[in-house]
């Protein structure tokens, strides 16, 4: 079969997820459309609504063949993990296009820009390295060492997120090209609005907007934004007061408990932050107020929260390991017959039971744990019953 991979949260599945569909079937006419999918926690830290089942269910019911998850040490990271993680699964699939929607929406100027990046990386990295020593933020240094070593300014090109990912996604499809792998990148052009942003004249609005919308109830806007045959599945969602209050819990218990080397353990911790958190969560009575305590010109608001995430699951710099491997969470018949086609090729472990598809890559087999635990963790935090919505019992969706 022909197959096209798209990445996405789908937080939840709206409008502009439904154009980006059809634009890219219209484009590649592929058989079979392949989605990597973050799992119960977004790229910015957050708590989705809606669990990762549903999530990938509503996006089957609306057109999508086959939905595998993006493993929560991919999903919850930078940028730049993020994309490596998607396109390396996709890569292990051996899908033939990987389409994703962009501000810019010109795969040729995206390309060259890769590709420029990519031949002066080690002189953009060294003055990146420079950059940050003034104390402002990765992405700010980044785009600007970028901008000084291709001597052009591209601010307005890789500043806006889907650009960035973008850049992302081709510079990994490049370093599968070298492997002998070839996957052709395409981009559609996002329409109507921007991440948090709301356009009821064309009828799109970004993910941001319409979970706002949900919580507030209202849902003859949400109708707007959420294709018809979704609606039934999307229309009530968690309310995420109690579960940020419980993660605030968490963070105060663990400071209280711990050292600070200790916590100077967790993933991604560095640079004194255990000494920051431990002196802020004393003062703080939200979760917000203590995020917002610690973003600064250096650590944006999504990296500390991503932070705290990773203290509340426990997650040490010695534990994460790097694996691809597809994890089944939903699937249509064209869905079905794919999987049987990786089955066969046997380039990367396809997991539709995690009970009995024990994988022997150790690994995969660290990462599915950390998945399993953020299921457990999420089922904690939103007080779902954490035995019916373990991912030991839940089976994927499939029809």
């Amino acid at each position: 079969m022909k197959t096209v991979g798209i990445v996405a949260e789908y937080n939840p599945y709206h409008k502009g997820h439904k154009y980006h569909l059809e634009k890219t079937l219209e484009i590649t006419d592929a058989d079979c459309v392949v989605s990597v999918m973050s799992g119960y926690f977004t790229q910015r830290g957050e708590i989705s609504p809606w669990d990762k089942w549903l999530r990938a269910k509503a996006a089957v019911v609306a057109g999508v063949d086959l939905v595998v998850e993006l493993p929560f040490v991919y999903a919850v990271n930078r940028g730049e993990l993020f994309a490596r993680g998607a396109v390396d699964i996709l890569a292990g699939m051996g899908v033939d296009y990987i389409s994703f929607g962009s501000e810019l929406g010109d795969i040729d100027v995206l390309s060259q820009l890769a590709e420029d990046i990519d031949k002066y990386e080690d002189k953009i990295a060294a003055r990146q390295n420079e950059l940050m020593k003034t104390g402002d933020s990765y992405a700010r240094c980044r785009t600007a060492a970028i901008s000084e070593i291709l001597d052009k300014d591209i601010t307005d090109i890789i500043m806006k997120q889907n650009n960035f990912l973008g850049l992302e996604y081709i510079k990994r499809i490049n370093y599968w090209k070298k492997q002998g792998i070839h996957i052709t990148p395409l981009t559609i052009k996002r329409r109507g609005s921007g991440y948090f942003e709301m356009n009821t004249e064309l009828g799109y609005a970004g993910a941001s907007q319409i979970r706002d919308a949900m919580a507030d109830g209202d849902k003859d806007t949400v109708a707007l934004f959420i294709p018809e045959e979704l609606q039934y599945l999307l229309e009530s969602c968690l309310h995420l007061g109690p579960a940020e209050a419980k993660m605030l819990d968490i963070v105060h218990a663990d400071v209280l408990r711990k050292t600070t080397k200790e916590i100077a353990d967790v993933y991604c911790m560095g640079e004194g932050l255990e000494n920051k958190i431990s002196k802020e969560i004393h003062t703080h009575l939200t979760l917000q107020s203590l995020i917002d305590s610690l973003t600064s010109k250096r650590y944006t608001s999504s990296a500390m929260r991503r932070l705290l995430l990773y203290m509340i699951m426990n997650i040490k710099k010695d534990e994460v390991q790097e694996a691809a491997y597809a994890r089944v969470l939903a699937a249509d018949r064209l869905g079905r017959d794919f999987i049987r086609e990786i089955k066969e090729r046997d380039n990367i472990p396809v997991i539709t039971n995690v009970n009995k598809e024990i994988p022997d890559d150790e690994a995969v087999r660290k990462m599915l744990d950390i998945d399993m635990r953020a299921a457990d963790i999420y089922n904690y935090l939103t007080g779902r019953d954490e035995y019916a919505n373990s991912d030991r019992v839940v089976k994927p969706f499939i029809i």
